[in-house]
């Protein structure tokens, strides 16, 4: 779960997923192909190998799971999911950038923290409706209230499929970092 397509380097050329699974799995691969019309491409197929890192929060644990696609042909579709090799994702697909200088387009949302789920997916949901060819979203921070309870739960319910498909551009505010006991980040 918690899927998001962001931007590691060329816009043009890569992009990055990362995603979140319980701590047992063991294997990070990330497929992808250029889109087609055809529901048939297994043949197509590029195989990525990513990283995995554990974290823990109070009693909750989970494995974080990186894939970094490159080398991918500028304007042009593809077609990717990740999982472990058994287990999969829905299938997603994203457009890369031009390689040329030109104008662009992106979502700028921030400071959602409160009540995420009940109205800033409305937010979310809208601003793609009016805008789905924008290049990617921009988070201006203060995504959550506290970074150190699972309001994060609440902000891949609001963004669901379109984060795997939109690339995210996130921020930190301050509500991003912990806080330690002496209320410093």
């Amino acid at each position: 779960d918690r899927i998001m397509l962001t931007i590691p380097g060329d816009p043009a050329s890569s992009r990055a997923v990362s995603w979140r699974t319980c701590p047992s799995v063991n294997k990070t691969i990330g497929q992808i192909t250029k889109a087609t019309a055809s529901p048939f491409f297994s043949d197509q197929l590029k195989t990525i190998e990513g990283s995995s890192s554990f974290w823990m929060a109070g009693d909750s644990s989970a494995l974080g799971h990186k894939v970094i696609f490159d080398n991918l042909s500028p304007e042009t579709m593809y077609t990717y999911r990740v999982g472990d090799g058994e287990n999969w994702s829905e299938w997603f697909q994203f457009t890369t950038s031009s390689d040329k200088k030109q104008d662009f387009n992106f979502l700028y949302l921030g400071d959602f923290q409160n009540d995420i789920k009940q109205y800033c997916s409305r937010t979310i949901r809208q601003a793609y409706s009016h805008f789905p060819n924008a290049d990617f979203i921009l988070y201006a921070g203060d995504i959550v209230s506290r970074s150190t309870e699972d309001y994060w739960n609440e902000f891949f319910y609001a963004g669901n499929w379109i984060f795997g498909t939109m690339p995210s551009v996130p921020t930190p505010g301050n509500h991003e970092y912990d806080k330690h006991g002496d209320g410093e980040p």
